[in-house]
C-alpha cells in the first residue's frame, strides 16, 4: 500500500506541475498577511580558488512556491563587498515582487541565514557584522 501511495503522490504532482500549479507551498499561517516575503541567504568559500559565493532566494507569492534566486561570486571577498552584494539581492528581490503588481511590496521580511563552511560561519564574526 506504501508503495502504490507513493506512486499516486508522485503522479499528483506530476499532473498539478504540468497544469502550472506549484509543487510545494509554506503556509506561514495567520500570523503574516499576504504581503510577506521569505528570504534565504547563504554562503560558501571554496578553499581551492579562494572564492566566496553568494546565494540568495526570496519568494514572490504568499505560499513561496514561486522565487526570485541569484547567486554571485567574491573573488576577493570583504564586508563590504559581501553587504554590497546581498543588498543588491534584496533590492532586485523587492523590484520584482512589486513589478508582479498585485500585491505592492511586502510588509514582512524573513530572512532565514544559513551557516556552511564560509569563513563567515564564525559565530563571533557573525554576531560582530550582522544585525542580531
Amino acid at each position: 500500500r506504501q508503495v502504490i501511495a507513493e506512486v499516486l503522490t508522485r503522479l499528483i504532482l506530476q499532473i498539478n506541475a504540468k497544469m502550472c500549479g506549484p509543487l510545494w507551498q509554506l503556509d506561514l499561517g495567520p500570523t503574516f498577511d499576504k504581503t510577506a516575503m521569505v528570504i534565504g541567504i547563504h554562503d560558501h568559500f571554496d578553499g581551492q580558488s579562494d572564492t566566496l559565493w553568494l546565494g540568495f532566494c526570496a519568494s514572490m507569492d504568499r505560499p513561496c512556491s514561486q522565487y526570485h534566486s541569484r547567486a554571485h561570486k567574491l573573488k576577493s571577498p570583504t564586508p563590504a563587498s559581501y553587504n554590497k552584494a546581498y543588498q543588491r539581492f534584496v533590492f532586485g528581490a523587492l523590484q520584482a515582487f512589486a513589478e508582479q503588481g498585485v500585491q505592492g511590496l511586502p510588509t514582512h521580511i524573513i530572512v532565514y541565514r544559513g551557516c556552511g563552511n564560509s569563513r563567515r560561519s564564525n559565530p563571533a564574526a557573525l554576531r560582530k557584522d550582522e544585525v542580531p
